[in-house]
């Protein structure tokens, strides 16, 4: 048998024998190479000893060293944050409201609990964790948002003697509740809420304006009515009078201005940065203009600071992103959208104060935006329609007609609230003449489900409007009456005799 590495002719002694050593097309092994395979064989050979010896003088000392490889797995996107709908319905015959709190991913009831007598409405707290709501036998109650959530967890405050909460506003630590009685803002403290401090504001105290975390809120007065009777301004067209809004000092709760508003004024919200306040004056068709800096009327834009929309303006919601004010004017079956952006030294841009005015259905009362911007939803309640308007085009795409009540009767939704989170929104539609909490897709604009809850619907919010957001944005309570429009169903019979109750309007187109 050859061998490589050894001429031809050559042999050598084996433990199998002789073994002959041929020669390559007659040229010897180490001549081809240049050098003796032998001796590369015998080095070869030692090595392969001096390797085996290492391996066991290391097996001999302890176990060996293994690297260890952890593999790098790719980051999947961060959990989305926990976000809850939450309403509050009134079940007939009853007294006691009910709050239910819905999953926002899954359109399921999490959890429900009993709340205080006859509740009108309700505002969250700024990071979504508690809803108070103001309860029509001078009540108010603490509901924290959870899916544990039962009727032992609810606090129940007692207001001031024979007062009559009509809306609610949170602040960071504090609740101001507006008592339409004595033309109050009761400041509140704790849990549950206890009185801190009463204000006395100027009369037909309606509501208030001003973001959670603001150090300047304002309070809005008709400066129409009396006391403990119903307010004119339930017929505005009757109503010359112009209103007042009072700023509120957070950090003193004193009051440091009285500025002029409309006429009927019902409505009012803060921008973000806290630069503006925003007052509608149902009456007059205007939105006043304050600088909440200067804490006076912003006169950059024209000298009478205010927009002039068409009739009616009784809702708003901001766009913060672009700075758009969205307003539903109920009297003229329109929606404005309005250009409120300010430049880098908090003055108003050169597009301050464009409108873009936008029919949609009968008798708009709210309205809300997605929080990509791009369209807004409206709740038409004297039609019982959605209109989904296209905040790029000013037109409407789309208008969906609500599923009829269980006994066949067309619902009138006054609230619309929605939560976005790519790819799929919602929006959720109440009604106060209905048991049902509708849902609508937002990829597909199509009704997703109807809910039964327990009661007329009064009010839905959403404990993170922007999913990706660390808090919620609406922090106003909006109360029917006193020029708020109300609908069939909003006020229970139990109310008749309340001076405060706002008269019925006719639902019919």
């Amino acid at each position: 048998m050859a061998v490589p590495g050894q001429s031809a002719g050559e042999s050598r002694d084996t433990a199998a024998g002789t073994m002959e050593f041929p020669r390559h097309d007659g040229i010897g092994v180490e001549d081809q190479f240049g050098s003796s395979l032998n001796t590369r064989l015998r080095a070869g050979n030692i090595w392969r000893s001096a390797s085996a010896l290492l391996v066991f003088i290391m097996a001999g000392c302890g176990a060996q060293y293994r690297p260890v490889v952890n593999p790098v797995r790719p980051t999947g996107p961060s959990p989305a944050p926990t976000a809850y709908a939450v309403a509050i319905t009134q079940p007939d015959g009853t007294e006691a409201g009910v709050a239910t709190v819905l999953d926002f991913s899954g359109d399921t009831v999490l959890a429900q609990a009993t709340i205080g007598n006859l509740p009108l409405d309700f505002t969250l707290d700024i990071a979504g964790a508690t809803a108070y709501t103001i309860d029509r036998d001078g009540s108010l109650s603490d509901i924290p948002i959870s899916t544990s959530l039962q009727t032992k967890n609810v606090l129940t405050s007692t207001l001031t003697a024979n007062s009559v909460p009509i809306n609610t506003t949170s602040g960071t630590g504090n609740l101001y509740v507006v008592d339409a009685s004595s033309n109050q803002i009761d400041v509140l403290t704790g849990s549950p809420p206890g009185l801190k401090q009463a204000l006395q504001l100027p009369v037909g105290l309606i509501n208030m304006a001003g973001r959670s975390a603001s150090s300047r809120f304002y309070a809005i007065s008709q400066l129409v009515g009396t006391p403990g009777v119903a307010s004119p301004c339930a017929n505005p067209a009757s109503v010359t009078t112009n209103g007042v809004a009072s700023a509120l000092e957070t950090s003193t709760f004193s009051i440091s201005a009285t500025i002029p508003v409309g006429i009927c004024p019902v409505y009012g919200l803060q921008s973000a940065d806290g630069l503006r306040t925003f007052i509608l004056n149902r009456g007059s068709g205007t939105v006043t203009v304050i600088d909440t800096q200067k804490n006076a009327l912003d006169t950059q834009f024209n000298p009478s600071a205010t927009f002039t929309l068409p009739a009616g303006p009784v809702y708003g919601e901001l766009y913060d992103t672009t700075s758009q004010l969205v307003t539903a004017n109920y009297d003229s079956n329109t929606i404005s959208v309005i250009d409120v952006s300010t430049d880098t030294f908090d003055n108003d841009s050169p597009q301050f104060g464009t409108i873009h005015n936008v029919p949609v259905g009968n008798g708009p009362s709210s309205v809300t935006v997605l929080q990509d911007g791009s369209r807004a939803y409206v709740a038409n309640s004297k039609d019982g329609t959605i209109s989904i308007v296209n905040l790029s085009t000013y037109t409407v795409e789309k208008t969906i007609v609500l599923p009829v009540n269980q006994d066949g009767t067309t619902p009138h939704p006054r609230m619309v609230a929605s939560s976005y989170n790519f790819p799929t929104g919602k929006i959720y539609v109440t009604s106060p003449d209905s048991e049902n909490l509708v849902i609508l897709r937002t990829d597909t604009d199509t009704v997703s489900t109807t809910l039964q809850l327990q009661g007329n619907l009064i009010d839905v919010r959403i404990t993170r409007q922007n999913a990706n957001a660390s808090s919620q944005i609406n922090n106003n309570s909006y109360s029917p009456g006193n020029g708020v429009p109300c609908t069939p169903g909003t006020v229970p019979t139990q109310l008749s005799t309340n001076p405060t109750a706002c008269q019925l309007e006719n639902p019919t187109p």
